[in-house]
């Protein structure tokens, strides 16, 4: 009986992670390293989770060096926080479920007295009807 819903639990969390779309995002900002990431659901979506994982480049592949968080998003405008270290100039991958399409993001940075923040922002695609080349379209 404990091998059947120990298999079970481990299909459903298979199933669950398998349809995900990934961001690579490369850290840029003005400190030297951070000790904060949060991820605010900006989508129409919700109750859905985000892995952030470090990542390391090899020979032109991105390889997960080690999980950096799971951020659970309850709703549009919800916003998730975890403590981790992430240094400049390194990568993070993020998954998110396939169920989303497809998400765009933006990211900030904030220095405060004891954290030095990572701010992600998750947006649906399409930002407005004119897309990723306005120009010459009739405003």
């Amino acid at each position: 009986m404990k091998r059947n819903i120990c298999f079970l639990c481990f299909v459903i969390l298979l199933l669950t992670s398998l349809p995900a779309e990934n961001l690579r995002i490369k850290i840029e900002g003005p400190e030297s390293s951070y000790n904060q990431m949060r991820i605010t659901n900006n989508t129409k979506h919700s109750n859905f989770d985000c892995k952030v994982y470090l990542l390391k480049e090899e020979k032109g592949k991105f390889i997960i060096k080690e999980t950096l968080g799971i951020f659970h998003l309850k709703e549009s405008n919800d916003t998730d926080s975890c403590k981790m270290s992430i240094n400049k100039n390194n990568y993070i991958g993020i998954t998110i479920p396939e169920q989303l399409g497809e998400v765009s993001y933006s990211i900030s940075y904030k220095d405060l007295p004891f954290f030095d923040i990572v701010e992600i922002t998750l947006t649906d695609s399409v930002i407005d009807e004119y897309g990723e080349n306005p120009e010459g379209k009739e405003f």
